[in-house]
């Protein structure tokens, strides 16, 4: 395996540097709206500058059930409506909790898929019943019932959909995961939902053309594959390494799925040797574990049951996955949000990376990780959240050819949301660095003596920007000009970058900046009532074109 000097694999950088690979491959589109030609044919004015450039998707939490995804035109300006709004109880939006991560396909449908992060209110499963006298599910023969939500949904929705409208598909398991058979007094836990969803946070699209080149010459369209990033739970095995993890590596925590369009319903993620089984299968335990001396597994930790995954296991270091996205290549970069495994071990945030055949593999070793030390030191992330990837945006990193720069030859660059800092927490006391409101602590949050005050040093809300054919940082959007305010779903489109802001319930674009970031402002801020932006937390756009022969 190729080392850096940070240690890390340089196979996927390596990758990125080669004509032979990349030839053929798509690269992130700058789409120009029909509206901006004819502008710049008559000459740019201060209000024409005032618009956006792509027609992007965008989720909303919402708060109350409001769960909603947003369309926004080519064009839209400050306060602008959307041109459809997905919302309403057939939607299943907000059925449960709110709108997650989405991501939307660059094939020719461009289908739309949303997570939705605690899934589905169910019923009680076919293996029960409700007891007429408490209205509880209670066995109906051998099992003991667990019901309340599933954990976790993706719904697909056609472009066009707007208002109360239903998903064209929805992968959800239909009730809860696990049955406690109890049969002969033996607690063996019992897989109901295949799906191997388990608080499901951000998705994004395969370029369907990365492996379309055939030896004529002609494109064709490859399978509408998407990823979806699982937060949970503790994983301990798999069988690829069978319950090994924490004696020989560290457990992990999170998974990420694979499906594809026309999946629906309680289905195994991708690949899948049946619709109820994948090739993958891991063993998990609820969280949090109830140990005290984690990472020693397997004796001190609960019985462990089955689930699906595409990737999981000892081997990937995935912990707390949440923002994804696929390169040109389908290297699939992942943002991880770290935690404390343990009063003594603690994972810091971080980026890592997994190649095209990561899901046939199951367990897989990650092959590059930024934010761990090396170029990328600890620290180079404080909150990370989302994440976009494309080729230099800036063209400066662009080689030439006979006909001018060559988008193909460029680095590739990832640029990931960065929370920062909270604006309050806890100093000293028995909840040190837990998050407060105020410095009056009026939710009594900080115990033990514990002070509300803001961090010091504090970190603001920004966009990290790194350069991953080189392995560094080059820079962040930062600064009180960005109004960046809790910085959550990002997309590329060429050189214009649309970043929504949950706090402030904003959409901004970014257009013409430099990699090395800065205290820029935004050219267009979309926000106010007409736009019917509720805690945003996704953005998204088709990001791949086929190859251009």
């Amino acid at each position: 395996m190729t080392q850096g000097n940070d240690g890390i694999s340089l196979a996927h950088r390596a990758a990125l540097r080669c004509p032979a690979i990349v030839r053929h491959l798509s690269v992130v589109t700058l789409m120009v709206s029909i509206a901006a030609l004819v502008v710049g044919a008559a000459g740019k004015s201060y209000a024409a500058d005032k618009k956006t450039e792509d027609t992007v998707v965008v989720s909303n939490f919402g708060v109350l059930f409001a769960g909603s995804v947003e369309t926004f035109a080519a064009g839209s300006v400050h306060n602008a409506v959307p041109t459809k709004k997905i919302k309403g109880l057939a939607t299943t939006l907000g059925a449960a909790n709110g709108a997650s991560g989405l991501a939307q396909s660059s094939s020719p449908d461009h289908e739309i898929a949303v997570a939705l992060t605690l899934g589905l209110p169910v019923k009680c499963p076919s293996d029960c019943h409700i007891d007429p006298v408490n209205g509880a599910c209670s066995p109906r023969t051998q099992f003991d019932c667990t019901v309340g939500s599933t954990p976790g949904s993706v719904a697909i929705f056609t472009p066009g959909a707007s208002g109360n409208t239903a998903p064209e598909d929805l992968i959800d398991g239909g009730f809860a995961e696990i049955l406690n058979n109890t049969v002969g007094g033996l607690a063996v836990p019992v897989l109901l939902n295949n799906t191997g969803m388990f608080f499901p946070q951000g998705v994004s699209f395969e370029n369907p053309f990365a492996r379309s080149v055939g030896a004529s010459g002609s494109v064709s369209q490859g399978p509408d594959i998407f990823a979806v990033a699982e937060l949970a739970p503790v994983i301990v095995g798999s069988t690829t390494d069978f319950i090994t993890c924490g004696v020989t590596t560290l457990p992990t925590i999170g998974t990420i799925n694979f499906y594809q369009i026309g999946d629906t319903g309680n289905i195994a993620p991708l690949p899948r040797l049946s619709t109820s089984a994948s090739v993958n299968t891991i063993f998990k335990v609820p969280i949090p574990p109830s140990t005290t001396n984690p990472p020693n597994p397997p004796s001190d930790l609960p019985i462990p049951y089955f689930g699906n995954a595409s990737i999981g296991g000892c081997s990937t270091f995935l912990f707390l996955p949440q923002g994804i996205a696929f390169d040109k290549n389908n290297f699939l970069w992942v943002v991880n949000a770290g935690t404390a495994i343990s009063p003594t071990v603690f994972i810091p945030p971080f980026v890592s990376a997994f190649a095209p055949d990561a899901a046939a593999v199951g367990d897989a070793t990650p092959v590059d990780i930024l934010g761990l030390g090396g170029k990328t030191p600890v620290g180079t992330f404080t909150a990370p959240l989302f994440i976009a990837v494309g080729d230099d945006p800036s063209g400066a990193t662009c080689g030439a050819s006979s006909s001018g720069p060559s988008l193909s030859s460029c680095d590739e660059f990832i640029f990931v949301t960065d929370a920062g800092s909270p604006a309050f927490a806890c100093t000293g006391g028995s909840n040190d660095g837990t998050v407060c409101n105020n410095p009056q602590d009026t939710g009594h949050v900080c115990l033990g003596g514990g002070v509300c005050r803001r961090p010091s040093p504090f970190i603001g809300p920004s966009v990290k920007i790194l350069d991953v054919t080189l392995g560094v940082e080059t820079g962040a959007i930062a600064g009180g000009s960005t109004k960046l305010d809790r910085p959550e779903g990002v997309a590329l489109a060429g050189d214009d970058l649309y970043v929504v802001n949950s706090n402030s319930n904003t959409l901004v674009m970014f257009d013409d900046f430099s990699t090395s970031g800065g205290n820029i402002k935004p050219k267009v801020t979309i926000s106010g009532p007409r736009t019917g932006l509720n805690f945003p937390t996704g953005v998204a756009l088709p990001e791949f074109t086929a190859p251009v022969l």
